[in-house]
């Protein structure tokens, strides 16, 4: 069975950060702090239109209880149907959202297939992994 390591999906993972970055700095027009930048860079990764317009313009409106309201909200996959797992994420997100505290980064949840069903394991990440 093929296995990508830490180090390659965090290097693929930038990769594919960069073009929604990019799309985040274009649609703010208000300073943010970076934990409200991240998280959303966060939402914007993961659902794209969907949401993070919406937060946006609550940020640029300097509404930011609102926009920081809306990330619980925010749980419902590709068929619409909520998540929990989707909305313990928007939970996390919002708390970054509103403290710049991301929380513990230091283990990660892998599969090596599909999570639905599947065994996770721990991943503990290591100082050389983002060499």
């Amino acid at each position: 069975t093929w296995r990508m390591t830490f180090p390659e999906a965090m290097a693929r993972f930038k990769e594919a950060l960069v073009p929604r970055v990019a799309s985040v700095n274009t649609f703010l027009k208000v300073g943010v702090t970076q934990g409200q930048f991240d998280a959303l860079v966060s939402i914007y990764y993961q659902k794209g239109n969907v949401y993070a317009p919406v937060i946006i313009d609550a940020i640029n409106d300097k509404a930011l209880g609102v926009a920081a309201s809306i990330f619980p909200y925010c749980a419902r996959n590709k068929d619409k149907v909520w998540k929990k797992g989707l909305y313990d994420r928007r939970l996390r997100e919002q708390h970054a959202f509103l403290t710049d505290d991301y929380g513990d980064l230091s283990t990660f949840k892998i599969w090596y297939r599909a999570p639905v069903g599947a065994a996770d394991e721990l991943y503990r990440v290591k100082p050389e992994d983002f060499r």
